[in-house]
């Protein structure tokens, strides 16, 4: 089976409509979408959507966002022993 590839604006449009759709299907209200493509711009890969739990600013101008997740949730930390 040949892979047809997408042009990368192509893939953020349909992730972006799909997310827009989903947010009003499920009243999410988000305020920011951010989007990395990371592992699928070479292989197959999936979806993660975390919640923004709060935002830290230090003194030293570091800005920490604390999310629902983590790095349990993705493979290539038991795979590559990160």
């Amino acid at each position: 089976m040949e892979m047809i590839l997408k042009p990368i604006e192509e893939v953020l449009s349909e992730i972006i409509t799909y997310t827009e759709a989903m947010e009003i299907k499920y009243q999410i209200g988000f305020k920011e979408l951010c989007i990395e493509p990371g592992r699928s711009i070479v292989g197959n890969a999936g979806t993660t959507l975390y919640e923004v739990g709060g935002i830290k600013e230090t003194v030293g101008g570091k800005t920490y966002v604390f999310i629902d997740g983590g790095m349990s949730d993705n493979i290539r930390t038991s795979t590559l022993s990160s």
